[in-house]
C-alpha cells in the first residue's frame, strides 16, 4: 500500500506539470504568434511606406523634368495628376501634385511641386523646387583656392560654392554653412554669335548666316567714343587712353569683342541719374570672345556684366579697384578669371576657373561681394540667368 500510494501521488504531480507545461507552451506560441503577426504588419507598413515614397518621388520626378525640357513661362492651374503603373501587379497608381509658382514681371518663375501617393492608407509627400540657376557670391566649376588672396569678404546669406569637391580658404574669410561643394548648377557659355545677331531683329536685311568681319565695326567709332550697340574687333588702351560710353539715346550698349584691354580710363557718360542712385536703367554688357584685360579706376555703372565666351580670360590687375560701390557680373561658365596683384574686386563671379597670380610677394587681392544694388538691376540679371540657363532641381523635401 505503501508503494501504491506514492505511486498515485507522483502520477497526480506528472499530470499537473504535464497541463503547466502545455499551458506555458500555448502562451508562448501565442506570444510568437503576435510577434510574427506585428512583425509581418510592421513589414507590410514599411513596405507600403516605402512603395508610396517613391512613387511620390517618381510623381515629382515626372513633373520636374517636364518643366526642365519644357521651360514654361507660366502654368495653368494649381493641381497635376501622374498616373504609373506598376509592371509586376498591372496596378495603377494616381499620383496627386500641388504645384506653387513664384514668379515676377520681370524674372523666370520658380515651381515648388508637392508630389503625395498613397498605398494601401499610407500616404507620402515629396517636394521638389524646380528653378533657374541664381545668382552665387562666386560660382566656379573647378575647384577653388582662395587661400592666395588678401581677404574675402561675403555676406552670410551669400553663398560660395563650386561643381568639384574642393574650396580652399583662410581661416576667418567664410562660414562652412556659405560653402557648396557638388554643385549641381548647369551653366551654359552664351552664345557670343547669337547675341550679336540679335541686335538686328529689326533689320530685314542682315544674313546671320554670315560671319562678322571687321566691316561690322560701327562707321562712326572714332576709337574713344562708343555710343551705340555693335561689333568693336580688337581694342586696346594704354594707360594714358580713354574710353568714353555714353548712353544718350540708349538705356542698354552691348558691345562685342574679340579681345579688349583697357589700362586707361572707363568712363561712362550720358546716364539719367547720378552714380550713387539706384533708379538708371542703363546696361553695360561686354561680350568677350578671347580675352579682356581690366586695368582701369573705378567705374560707376549699377549694371556692368561682363559676359566671357568659351575659353576666354578675364584678367583683373591691381592695385585699383575695379568698382566703387557697384558690383560687376562676370558670367563664363566655360572661361576663366585671373586676379593679378593686389586687385580688389567688387562683384559676383560665376566661371570655369578663379585663378590668383601673385606680384612679388603681394597677395592676389581682395573679393568683396557687391551685388546689383536695386531691384531692377538684379531682376535683369536674373532674366539673363534665365535666358540662358535650363531649370533644375534646387533641392528636395519630404514629409
Amino acid at each position: 500500500m505503501k508503494y501504491l500510494n506514492t505511486y498515485l501521488k507522483n502520477g497526480g504531480f506528472a499530470i499537473v506539470a504535464t497541463f503547466l507545461l502545455i499551458l506555458i507552451i500555448l502562451t508562448l506560441a501565442a506570444v510568437l504568434i503576435n510577434i510574427s503577426y506585428s512583425e509581418f504588419s510592421q513589414a507590410e507598413l514599411n513596405k507600403n511606406d516605402i512603395k508610396a515614397y517613391f512613387l511620390a518621388r517618381s510623381g515629382a520626378e515626372t513633373l520636374a523634368d517636364y518643366i526642365i525640357k519644357t521651360s514654361p513661362k507660366s502654368w495653368s492651374g494649381s493641381k497635376s495628376e501622374v498616373i504609373i503603373y506598376d509592371n509586376n501587379t498591372n496596378n495603377k497608381y494616381n499620383i496627386l501634385s500641388e504645384i506653387k509658382i513664384n514668379t515676377s514681371a520681370d524674372t523666370p518663375p520658380d515651381f515648388n511641386l508637392i508630389s503625395t501617393a498613397t498605398v494601401n492608407g499610407r500616404k507620402k509627400t515629396i517636394s521638389v523646387l524646380v528653378k533657374k540657376p541664381e545668382l552665387s557670391a562666386i560660382y566656379a566649376k573647378s575647384e577653388l583656392d582662395l587661400t592666395k588672396m588678401t581677404s574675402v569678404n561675403v555676406p552670410p546669406e551669400q553663398k560660395v560654392e563650386t561643381k568639384s569637391s574642393v574650396i580652399k580658404y583662410n581661416d576667418g574669410d567664410l562660414n562652412e554653412d556659405q560653402i557648396i561643394l557638388n554643385s549641381d548648377k548647369k551653366f551654359v557659355t552664351v552664345d557670343w554669335y547669337n547675341e550679336y545677331n540679335k541686335l538686328f531683329d529689326d533689320d530685314e536685311n542682315f544674313d546671320a548666316t554670315n560671319p562678322l568681319t571687321i566691316d561690322d565695326i560701327p562707321t562712326d567709332f572714332n576709337g574713344s567714343l562708343i555710343n551705340s550697340s555693335g561689333y568693336y574687333g580688337d581694342l586696346t588702351y594704354n594707360p594714358n587712353d580713354s574710353l568714353e560710353i555714353n548712353f544718350d539715346n540708349n538705356e542698354i550698349i552691348n558691345i562685342f569683342v574679340d579681345t579688349l584691354s583697357i589700362k586707361g580710363t572707363l568712363e561712362c557718360t550720358g546716364i539719367d541719374f547720378p552714380p550713387d542712385s539706384n533708379e538708371y536703367d542703363e546696361k553695360l554688357n561686354i561680350f568677350v570672345k578671347e580675352s579682356m584685360t581690366f586695368q582701369t579706376p573705378n567705374v560707376s555703372l549699377q549694371n556692368f556684366n561682363i559676359f566671357l565666351m568659351k575659353d576666354a580670360n578675364l584678367t583683373l590687375i591691381g592695385s585699383t579697384d575695379t568698382t566703387t560701390q557697384n558690383g560687376i557680373f562676370v558670367y563664363g561658365p566655360e572661361a576663366s578669371m585671373t586676379l593679378q596683384s593686389t586687385v580688389t574686386f567688387e562683384g559676383s563671379i560665376i566661371v570655369d576657373q578663379l585663378i590668383g597670380k601673385t606680384d612679388n610677394s603681394n597677395p592676389m587681392g581682395t573679393f568683396t561681394y557687391n551685388g546689383p544694388p536695386s531691384q531692377q538691376a538684379l531682376n535683369y540679371i536674373k532674366s539673363k540667368l534665365g535666358d540662358y540657363n535650363a531649370y533644375y532641381k534646387a533641392n528636395w523635401s519630404r514629409e
